[in-house]
């Protein structure tokens, strides 16, 4: 009831959810963590996260020449994380955008596939339910990603889905209708490793995406792997 453009639009139609509060999770429904998301940012909350964007923009110094990278580091096997991971590149960008028209950032998205899940899922049901969750947000992704690279206008019969957008609430303002490029790459793990078997435990999925993340970012290889991204 508090948020219109969720009422009439997106939000599923379902008694159950409408008694469902946040704080017991998105329990593998999206569209609940994106409802969270809106409150978030009207209320204000959000400017925590703009505010780290702002500190990282007073940085100064010699080496500080290459653009602002941020990774989403997220999943697509959930409802909480796979809710809201393109959302919130979209909105960093968009608050770059506007605030610093003249700096550049580069937004990696690094998403968890449901297989990683298998090893401490046990019912196949629930296994079913992720793969659906996965499916629906590389989907969604995968549209916005056209939608913000500019795909849609050299493609005649894509021209349909032209005013494909999400709806940012405004705190004190308006809303605004966003359609940004939500990632500049999108890097998803699955349930295999370097030698095209699987890990056997969710640590060692833990520890792959950490050496994933500091290499291809902030270690002694990121310069090479952005070389590669661009080619």
């Amino acid at each position: 009831n508090n948020d219109k453009d969720a009422k009439l639009n997106w939000f599923p139609e379902n008694k159950m959810l409408d008694s469902k509060t946040v704080s017991e999770g998105a329990g593998q429904v999206r569209a609940i963590s994106r409802l969270a998301l809106n409150d978030i940012i009207k209320n204000g909350n959000i400017q925590k996260l703009y505010k780290a964007i702002d500190d990282l923009f007073l940085k100064d110094g010699g080496g500080l020449k290459q653009a602002v990278r941020v990774v989403i580091a997220s999943t697509a096997a959930g409802g909480t994380g796979s809710g809201i991971a393109m959302e919130t590149g979209m909105l960093v960008r968009h608050y770059v955008k506007k605030n610093y028209p003249e700096a550049a950032v580069m937004i990696r998205g690094f998403l968890v596939m449901p297989g990683v899940m298998d090893t401490v899922i046990k019912t196949q049901s629930e296994k079913d339910s992720l793969r659906c969750n996965g499916y629906a947000t590389i989907k969604e992704i995968n549209a916005f990603m056209m939608k913000g690279s500019g795909f849609f206008d050299t493609v005649p019969e894509l021209q349909r889905y032209k005013d494909l957008h999400i709806s940012i609430p405004g705190a004190s303002a308006a809303e605004e209708n966003v359609s940004n490029l939500p990632f500049d790459f999108c890097f998803l793990m699955d349930r295999t490793d370097s030698n095209a078997g699987n890990m056997t435990t969710l640590p060692q999925y833990i520890d792959y995406a950490s050496q994933s993340l500091y290499e291809q970012n902030i270690g002694p290889m990121q310069t090479k792997a952005s070389s590669v991204e661009d080619n």
